[in-house]
Order: structure tokens, then sequence, then C-alpha cells
């Protein structure tokens, strides 16, 4: 074989360098978007004027760890995973990425990959969250970070628009549709993991999906029993508090589904 000049030998070092680091190039690229930040388009006006139709946004995987799944087959509804350590849990007032929580049927909650929502968070494990008046209501902090305006501007809308536009009602999670609005909702106790509730009637309304996800069997065998909840769940609001349809509808999103935090929002 012949010997190659120390020209050739330079050039083709560089030529493996150049191959090696178009081959790490992908690599780079989904570990960024597995373990750091991954990007998502929003798609309608349920978090106007703070986040817009089109625009990019990024949800920052390391605020609260990245998740890491342990069972690759998505053709189900459960959601295999853990966390890497991260820097903080969510807060009220975040922004979040989140899967949607009733990604294959609106009668139960599932995980379903790639169907993702932004909204602001209005109620971590633990809280009293309601709507009074149009306004969020949260037992710990006074304000959630909901505009305002937003706010001012739904109670000052009249219910009759409301309802043609089939806004009004919420609460479907809990079978409350005929009792709770957009306006005038709760008060409901966000699960928290190690949290106990006795199941009356009206609690088992209100954590029937919840139950239902973590047992895998019907809710009614809790029925004026006590249930310690397994998991952390979350609340979440339209910034757009008219039109969003979120947690007032879907109810709880688990801790497992919040894919990121959307930073400086």
């Amino acid at each position: 074989m012949k010997k190659l000049t120390p020209k050739q030998d330079k050039v083709l070092t560089v030529v493996m360098w150049v191959v090696l680091a178009l081959a790490a190039l992908p690599l780079l690229h989904y570990g960024r978007m597995a373990l750091v930040c991954d990007s998502f388009i929003v798609r309608g006006n349920s978090m106007e004027p703070t986040l817009h139709q089109g625009e990019r946004v990024w949800g920052k995987k390391l605020i609260m760890g990245p998740r890491i799944y342990t069972c690759f087959d998505f053709s189900h509804d459960t959601l295999a995973c853990f966390r890497l350590p991260g820097l903080r849990k969510p807060r009220v007032g975040d922004i979040a990425v989140f899967n949607y929580p009733r990604g294959w049927t609106e009668t139960r909650m599932g995980f379903r990959i790639n169907y993702v929502y932004a909204k602001r968070c209005v109620g971590v494990p633990g809280d009293s969250v309601s709507v009074e008046g149009s306004r969020y209501r949260n037992s710990r902090v006074a304000d959630v970070g909901i505009p305002a305006a937003n706010e001012a501007a739904l109670a000052a809308t009249d219910d009759s628009l409301l309802l043609a536009s089939g806004v009004l009602k919420a609460g479907y999670f809990a079978a409350r549709e005929d009792e709770w609005t957009i306006k005038d909702f709760g008060p409901v106790l966000v699960p928290a993991s190690g949290m106990s509730v006795v199941m009356d009637s009206l609690n088992l309304a209100v954590y029937k999906d919840v139950i239902e996800y973590e047992t895998r069997t019907e809710a009614f065998r809790w029925l004026g029993k006590k249930y310690e909840f397994r998991d952390d769940y979350y609340f979440f609001a339209g910034d757009n508090v008219a039109d969003s349809k979120d947690s007032r509808y879907i109810g709880f999103v688990p801790v497992d589904f919040i894919v990121g935090i959307v930073p400086d929002r």
C-alpha cells in the first residue's frame, strides 16, 4: 500500500473530522430535544395576548427535569417514564407545554405523544382553585398571572353570547356543567401525591377520571371511602379566558404530562 503524503494525510484527517461532525449533528439535535428544550408552534388564540397564533415557543426541560421514557410503545394511553433532576417544580404563573390529558378520548384521561397544549399554571398540587366573577382565585397566591384585562372583558360579556358560542358551561370533567361556568367555577382542590380525600358523590365526580387513570379500575368502587392520590396534578388556564379549552373543561393534568416550562412570560 502506498504511503500517504503529509498533505494527503492532513486532508484525510480533515475529511474524517467533518464526517464525524456531520454524524454527530443528529445526535446533538435529538439530544437537545429530549434533554434540554424543544420548540412548539402555537395553534389558536387561547393564550392571547401572551402567545400568538403561529408563534414558536420553547419548552425548557431542564427547569423541572427532562422526561425519560421507559416504554416507547405509544399506541396505548399510559405513560411510562421518570424524570432526571431539575431546578424546580412548576409554579403558579408559569406557562407550560404539556400533553393534552384526554389525547385519545374526551371521556377519560390518557397520554398521547406529540399532542400538546401551552397554558398558564393557576394551581399546583394541594391548591384550591376557583373562578369568581370571571377572576381566577388561588388559595395560596394572590395573582395567578392571567391578564386582568382579559378577566374584565369576560366579566363584561353577556352570558347569552358565551352560551351561543358554546363556551359558557364548564366542569364537563366533573359533570358540573349545569352548575359551573367559565365565569363562576369551583372551587376544586388540585390533587397532590399522598393527599387523601373521602369520596362522597360530589368528590367522586370531580376526581373520577384521576382515580381511573391511576388505578385502571372503575372509580365507583371508592364511593364512601378515602382515596389517597398517587401522583401530583396541575390546573391550567388559557390567558384568553373567554376562549380557551383548559382545565375548566378538561380537568387536572398529571405532572408527568408536563413537557417543559416556557420561560420569561
